[in-house]
């Protein structure tokens, strides 16, 4: 199915901006206070809006969130959550390296980011 030039352009960024304002949320309100359950829910759903940057600026349509992280090489976030305990510096490392992770795949995709 044919994917619309116009949709690639400002969604990739709309997505991207999203998944940032969403891992600074989890870092400020809940990662400095080892809050993981809503740390690692934030997380999850960051990478899922980075994901979405990444497949839209692909052209590639989603009709299934359960392939979403497979199919932008998003899926090692799943091990970055398992391996973090809560305290703050683990919440903190589980934001900074999921949002490093995501950050990474989105540039292969999209250029230029801020």
């Amino acid at each position: 199915m044919h994917y619309p030039a116009a949709l690639r352009e400002q969604p990739p960024r709309v997505w991207w901006d999203n998944a940032r304002l969403t891992f600074d949320y989890a870092r400020v309100n809940h990662a400095r206070h080892g809050r993981l359950a809503q740390c690692a829910g934030l997380v999850a759903q960051a990478t899922s809006q980075a994901a979405h940057a990444v497949l839209v600026a692909r052209g590639e349509w989603v009709t299934n969130d359960r392939t979403l992280l497979t199919r932008a090489d998003l899926r090692q976030v799943d091990h970055l959550i398992a391996e973090t305990h809560a305290d703050p510096a683990a919440a903190r490392r589980l934001v900074d390296d999921s949002e490093k992770l995501c950050a990474a795949a989105v540039p292969a995709v999209f250029h230029p980011l801020p």
